[in-house]
C-alpha cells in the first residue's frame, strides 16, 4: 500500500521488467548470494525518476527487503527520512 505522503514519481521499470540493479531487491534478483536483511540506504533515483525541481528526492531513502525463497518472491519496503 502506498502512503498519500509518498511522492507520485515514475518508476524506473514496468511490470514484468527487472527491477533496477542498484536497489536491494535488484541485487537479490541479479547477483548471486545477495540477500540483505537489514535496512539499507539508497537514493530515490535508484527506484524512481523524480522531477528535476522536486526537492523531496534529496531526502535519504531507505529500503528493507523480505524474501520468500520457497515462493520465489521478494517484497521491498521503501521510505524516506
Amino acid at each position: 500500500m502506498k502512503s498519500t505522503y509518498f511522492p507520485n514519481w515514475i518508476w524506473k521499470f514496468k511490470i514484468g521488467e527487472s527491477v533496477p540493479q542498484t536497489t536491494v531487491a535488484g541485487e537479490y534478483w541479479n547477483l548471486e548470494d545477495r540477500k540483505f536483511t537489514t535496512v539499507e540506504k539508497l537514493d530515490a533515483e535508484d527506484w524512481f525518476k523524480p522531477l528535476p525541481d522536486d526537492n523531496r528526492a534529496d531526502r535519504q531513502m531507505y529500503e528493507q527487503c523480505f524474501y520468500s525463497d520457497s515462493y520465489g518472491y521478494a517484497v521491498s519496503l521503501l521510505w524516506f527520512d
